[in-house]
């Protein structure tokens, strides 16, 4: 009986051992994720990275996150996909392993656009805060806001440049430009109708100071 079930169990091995193989490189998943989310943070923190943005107050900087723990839990899910990818192809699960495979490309370019992102915010922050506390600028909020937003435009149009999403990208760009172009007018429009006020009451100032005088030369 038990020679039976012995020869059984080692017929089945042999017809299923590579799902054996591919589940128990999945359950490895995790543990390799972890280990490489560890090495990656480890690394960071070696370079003082998350030391420096403490410093500089941003290490909160992305939506109240730390820029590092998006990107290592990114690269975390990426590696556990990758070896869900190899699994299925080991078990020879073809439906699986190419989401996966498409999944770990996805990733790949969501952890570049995430990392460009991240270092805009950081950027725009920095130069934001320095330029609220700089003397004799004038109109320093607005300057500084000013150059954040621009500073963050440019860093999801490549963001997004990375995922592939052009036609978002040129979107983007055309209300970008129509932006600028609106300030501008409205800008122009308000020096001219100040210029123009102002002229009219200087105008009006010295034909009054000065009818007298218009007044004599044409009798």
């Amino acid at each position: 009986m038990a020679a039976d079930f012995i020869t059984n169990l080692a017929m089945w091995y042999e017809a299923n051992s590579h799902i054996v193989f591919g589940v128990l490189l999945v359950l490895l998943g995790p543990f390799f994720a972890q280990m490489v989310g560890g090495f990656v943070k480890y690394g960071l923190k070696k370079a003082k990275v998350e030391r420096w943005l403490r410093e500089h107050g941003l290490h909160d900087s992305v939506a109240g996150i730390s820029p590092l723990s998006v990107v290592v839990t990114l690269v975390k899910l990426a590696v556990f996909l990758l070896f869900l990818k190899w699994g299925a192809d080991i078990a020879m699960i073809p439906g699986v392993s190419a989401d996966a495979g498409n999944f770990v490309a996805f990733m790949t370019n969501v952890i570049w656009a995430v990392i460009i992102l991240s270092t805009g915010l950081i950027i725009a922050d920095y130069i934001g805060d320095r330029m609220k506390k700089a003397r004799g600028v004038l109109f320093s909020g607005v300057v500084a806001l000013a150059a954040e937003g621009l500073i963050i435009y440019l860093a999801l149009v490549e963001a997004f440049n990375a995922l592939g999403r052009r036609a978002l990208v040129t979107l983007m760009t055309n209300l970008f430009n129509a932006m600028v172009y609106g300030i501008a007018l409205a800008i122009g429009l308000a020096f001219g109708l100040a210029f123009g006020l102002g002229l009219k009451d200087q105008i009006a100032t010295v034909a009054r100071d000065k009818s007298s005088d218009i007044g004599m030369f044409l009798k």
